[in-house]
């Protein structure tokens, strides 16, 4: 009878502990999945449209979609990889292996949206070198304005998953933290404060 009982304390114990790690699992994956996707649909429209868009008369558009559809062919291929990566990923084993992938998921969306800035920034600094070159006016002109536009979409999303990330990370910690685990008078206990 105490095997039983103590086999029940320590199955009770584990589920104390792999709960909060089970649900961050979950939400981490779910994250990847939805904002790879995201990024590999914002991509196909893009290609989509550009693609339509280069039969354009006008020079500066058409070196807009140009430029759009060699950008948006390297987001397909990052979501697409981020994707496959989301569905082959094995769930966490322990709490610190899931905050520190968390934290790398924090760090990447951070130091991308820095990247981002230098886009927006390169995409300027482009149209600003047709007033040095005005035979490649309207080329400079709708490169520098896809590298904008596209280092602006960027920007914001990986500005959000760096955010949902942090989020999903915060209540992994949290969890962790109101989620004790001991010995009792009685045997074991585990206390989860909500």
């Amino acid at each position: 009878m105490k095997f039983i009982s103590g086999l029940s304390s320590l199955l009770l114990i584990i589920q104390c502990w792999a709960q909060p790690l089970l649900n961050f699992d979950k939400q981490y994956n779910q994250l990847q999945k939805v904002g790879m996707a995201t990024l590999s649909s914002f991509a196909i429209a893009n290609i989509t449209v550009s693609a339509i868009g280069l039969s354009s008369e006008n020079a500066s558009n058409k070196a807009f979609h140009q430029m759009n559809i060699g950008w948006n062919s390297v987001n397909i291929i990052l979501g697409a990889s981020g994707l496959r990566q989301a569905y082959r990923t094995k769930p966490f084993t322990n709490d610190v292996q899931a905050l520190k992938a968390g934290e790398k998921m924090e760090t990447i969306f951070l130091v991308n949206a820095a990247l981002d800035m230098a886009y927006i920034a390169g995409g300027a600094w482009i149209k600003e070198t047709r007033y040095r070159n005005s035979a490649q006016w309207n080329q400079l002109t709708g490169w520098g304005n896809a590298v904008m536009y596209n280092g602006v979409f960027l920007l914001v999303f990986d500005g959000m998953m760096y955010a949902l990330h942090r989020n999903n990370n915060e209540k992994l910690w949290q969890k962790l933290q109101t989620t004790q685990i001991g010995f009792s008078p009685n045997g074991f206990q585990c206390i989860v404060q909500f």
